[in-house]
C-alpha cells in the first residue's frame, strides 16, 4: 500500500468508523428471524442497540442506524413471541 494514500480513501478505515456495538445489535436483530423461538437474540439486539446509542457520539453518529434497526427487530420479535400464544388456530 502506498504511504501517500489518504486514510479516508482506504475502505477498511470506513468500516472502522462504525460502532461495533451497533453492528452487533444489527446482526443479533437479523438472527431474530430464524431464531425467533428463543428469546436470547431479541434481548441481545435490544441490549447492544441501547448500549450503542448511548456510547456512539451524536456528532459523528456512525452506525446509529444499525443500532436503531437492531432494536426495532428485537422489539418486533419479542412482540411476536408474546402474541403467539394469544393466536389460536380454529
Amino acid at each position: 500500500m502506498d504511504p501517500q494514500v489518504d486514510a479516508a480513501s482506504d475502505p477498511r478505515s470506513r468500516l472502522a468508523r462504525y460502532s461495533p456495538l451497533a453492528a452487533t445489535s444489527l446482526v443479533a436483530g437479523i438472527l431474530c428471524v430464524p431464531l425467533s423461538a428463543f428469546l436470547v437474540p431479541q434481548l441481545l439486539a435490544v441490549g447492544f442497540g441501547a448500549a450503542a446509542l448511548v456510547r456512539t457520539p451524536r456528532a459523528t453518529g456512525h452506525g446509529r442506524w444499525m443500532a436503531v434497526v437492531g432494536i426495532a427487530l428485537g422489539v418486533l420479535y419479542v412482540a411476536v413471541a408474546a402474541a403467539a400464544p394469544l393466536v389460536r388456530p380454529t
